[in-house]
């Protein structure tokens, strides 16, 4: 590839906002291109990038699932209203069969 970026593991979790665990585990899965570096002894994991543009695709996902989790918070509080009112009538119910 020309043009190609080596970042450490740590500091893509850090610009994309993710979790080191989660970045690895993109990694591992192929999701994104690592590349495994022996420096004095010790080896270190590197995300490669290309050119200007780091993969997008982790932020993409992201959004996604968090329009996927967007919740109608009024509908939800009546639906719990409902269930609530629906348990008290049992109680109620059942404190009226107990005397």
């Amino acid at each position: 590839m020309e043009n190609e970026t080596l970042i450490p593991l740590e500091k893509y979790a850090a610009m994309k906002r993710m979790s080191i665990y989660k970045v690895i585990q993109m990694a591992n899965r192929g999701e994104l291109q690592a590349k495994v570096v022996e420096k004095e002894g010790k080896k270190a994991t590197y995300i490669v990038t290309s050119g200007d543009s780091a993969p997008e695709a982790p932020q993409q996902a992201r959004a996604t699932a968090e329009a996927e989790k967007t919740v109608d918070y009024k509908e939800a509080y009546e639906a719990l209203q409902r269930e609530l009112q629906a348990l008290k009538e049992r109680m109620d119910q059942r404190d009226r069969e107990q005397q």
